[in-house]
């Protein structure tokens, strides 16, 4: 699942996806990749980030920027 942040048409159901719309497909990490849709993880806040990583069990630098988080969660 992911937020539709470029319109775009799926090339397996031919269903239009418009900007702010949600995606359910099986086409989540490519598109994510070709930057039609963003990561849900991105769009929380540094402490939800950091909250999610404890949840998680994973240490992490508690001076790490957000991307270095997101890369921890990925």
């Amino acid at each position: 699942m992911g937020n539709v942040i470029k319109t775009f048409r799926c090339k397996e159901t031919q269903e239009i996806y418009y900007i702010g719309e949600t995606y359910k497909g099986g086409r989540t990490e490519e598109l994510t990749a070709l930057g039609f849709l963003s990561d849900e993880l991105s769009s929380l806040k540094l402490d939800e980030l950091r909250a999610k990583l404890d949840e998680r069990g994973i240490e992490y630098n508690p001076k790490a920027k957000k991307q270095e988080l997101l890369d921890l969660l990925s």
